[in-house]
């Protein structure tokens, strides 16, 4: 129980790209063998190493990596003649400041759980606050506050908060230098 917070990247496979092919004949290929409804529905067809669908999760694995793709895909689902694809680019607990942030700069100060999609601009700027934290960390308190709630963790600019601000940074790299550039659509949602 607490805050986790998740920045998804997806996209929609492409026919035209070899690597993308090989996804869509092995998702079509679920399709045959009685996956159609979840590929359907909602959300699509949830992938974890942890549940039932631990062998699709292994046979995942062992295909060639999406070009930008950051993260395992944890979600597919169809869409028309194609699927979509779903990664856990990011991920944080109890982050509650760099959750803060994208309340504020991205959920216009509405914190309802809810999806909220992400233009790359905005993860340049949040990247940007934390170089000029690890420039000189007086500055934390005022450009990203800590912020209490319900099982958000601690409010103290200690080790672990500098210690977020560090992931947070890799995480931003990563998908920046990624995800951005093969056209992946970024999204930032939590629960708590």
């Amino acid at each position: 129980m607490g805050l986790d917070m998740y920045l998804n990247a997806e996209k929609r496979l492409n026919n035209r790209s070899k690597i993308d092919r090989q996804y869509i004949n092995y998702f079509n290929k679920l399709n045959q063998i009685g996956y159609t409804k979840e590929l359907h529905d909602g959300d699509g067809l949830f992938i974890s190493k942890y549940f039932s669908t631990r062998p699709i999760y292994d046979d995942l694995k062992q295909l060639p990596q999406l070009r930008g793709q950051v993260g395992n895909i944890k979600a597919v689902k169809s869409d028309g003649d194609s699927y979509i694809v779903q990664t856990e680019a990011g991920y944080w607990r109890k982050a509650n400041q760099i959750h803060d942030w994208f309340v504020n700069i991205c959920q216009d100060g509405v914190d309802e759980c809810q999806k909220t999609w992400l233009r790359p601009e905005q993860l340049m700027s949040l990247r940007s606050l934390i170089n000029e934290i690890g420039n000189s960390q007086s500055k934390a308190k005022v450009l990203l506050p800590t912020s209490s709630g319900f099982f958000f963790g601690s409010t103290e600019y200690n080790e672990y908060y500098f210690d977020d601000l560090r992931d947070t940074k890799q995480i931003l790299k990563d998908v920046l230098k990624k995800a951005t550039l093969d056209n992946w659509q970024l999204s930032y949602q939590s629960s708590w």
